[in-house]
């Protein structure tokens, strides 16, 4: 989580000094939606969207360290998941995107470690409803 926000705070600086359009794709923190909410009320010409992955899953449904559950960014705490829904419930989040990244079945079939990122959007959301 500090990767994203200390990558976020560079951003929104950079946004506020220069006065372009930024938008931030996959947010996954609840503090990440907070800055964005900020630069907002500040009249930041700022979007953002989240993977249906995040809106849905935890870094508890990584379980015993489920190769199919290795994203990026990387599934986050229940608090955070609970951040999201509530950025995309106050228009916060502007889009949810399908995250659709998928990978060969032998890069997944390694530990977890060693497996590449990514997930098919679509079927890793329907193995876990």
């Amino acid at each position: 989580m500090v990767a994203e926000t200390i990558a976020l705070s560079t951003a929104l600086h950079l946004a506020r000094e220069t006065g372009v359009t930024l938008h931030i794709c996959r947010i996954s923190s609840a503090a990440g939606v907070e800055m964005i909410r900020e630069a907002k009320r500040e009249g930041l010409s700022v979007t953002c969207d989240v993977s249906m992955n995040h809106v849905h899953l935890t870094e508890m449904d990584i379980g015993y360290f489920d190769a199919n559950c290795h994203l990026v960014p990387p599934l986050r705490s229940m608090r955070d998941r609970a951040g999201l829904r509530a950025g995309l419930l106050d228009g916060t989040i502007d889009a949810i995107c399908s995250n659709h990244s998928p990978v060969d079945d032998d890069a997944k079939q390694l530990p977890f470690g060693e497996a590449e990122y990514g997930a098919t959007g679509l079927e890793l959301l329907l193995r876990w409803c």
